[in-house]
């Protein structure tokens, strides 16, 4: 049964539930102004020891972002089950569609629900593939807001998406690492086989606990990423680039107790 959100896609499963919102004002904050950024690629995985469960409900941009402020190089502490789930329900006051009383979220509504909380400082986005694959390899990880296939279920053994099925909703995930092929091969998981490749790999974790994919991760070719996902304003990626272990706002409370009472 087809579920129909809020800014009127319709989407097969509860679960897939991000919402497209774009902001025009987004160009003036590309990754490629950061310092970290370059194009020069090199395989390199963020380091993340949990993964949430959004079980058969929504919420899949609150538990993107997350999943990212839980990485590193700035990972939060205290991320869990119930601080996704508020950023997903923060995030619906903070989008574009007024109320609350519908399903759904964007992208964009979860980053600014993190800022509020005290989060992040300061947050850009991946204009194209090439930002996007510069951006996972020198700066951070990507929370990607995409179309989700029906091909997409369910990875492959070796952990790789198959992009060739029909769009059934939308969906946000984490996007932890790239994987850049070293003499035609990739070794994504130290534990498991090398596998053949001549194109890079977006190494993406899932709020769908450990039992989906390779220990709740999978593999996105970057081409299919780019032609599949991201083209024709389909899909977006935002990278937190200034992010705290805890809400700013406690550590300026924490600093101004240290200066009252010392």
């Amino acid at each position: 049964m087809a579920i129909r959100l809020r800014d009127g896609s319709l989407t097969h499963d509860p679960r897939l539930d991000r919402l497209v919102q774009f902001d025009e004002r987004s160009r003036d904050y590309p990754i490629t102004a950061d310092p970290r950024f370059s194009t020069v690629l090199k395989s390199r995985t963020w380091g993340l020891k949990l993964r949430l469960d959004q079980g058969r409900e929504g919420a899949c941009t609150g538990f993107a972002r997350a999943h990212d402020l839980a990485a590193h190089p700035s990972p939060a502490r205290g991320i869990s089950n119930a601080v996704a789930q508020d950023l997903y329900y923060r995030a619906r006051r903070l989008d574009e569609w007024p109320g609350e009383n519908y399903e759904g979220s964007s992208v964009l509504g979860a980053i600014l629900a993190a800022r509020e909380v005290g989060y992040v400082g300061e947050f850009r986005w991946g204009f194209g593939i090439d930002q996007t694959l510069g951006a996972l390899s020198n700066v951070a990880g990507v929370v990607f807001g995409t179309p989700w296939l029906d091909s997409m279920y369910e990875p492959g053994p070796d952990g790789i998406l198959d992009l060739s099925g029909t769009e059934i909703g939308g969906h946000s995930y984490f996007g932890r690492g790239i994987c850049v092929p070293v003499n035609g091969y990739i070794r994504p998981w130290a534990n498991r086989k090398a596998i053949k490749t001549s194109v890079p790999m977006i190494r993406v974790t899932n709020s769908w606990d450990r039992d989906w994919g390779i220990d709740g991760e999978a593999l996105i070719p970057a081409d299919g990423m780019e032609d599949k996902l991201l083209s024709r304003r389909r899909g977006e990626a935002c990278i937190t680039t200034r992010a705290f272990a805890k809400p700013w706002w406690k550590l300026v409370a924490y600093a101004m107790h240290k200066r009252v009472f010392a």
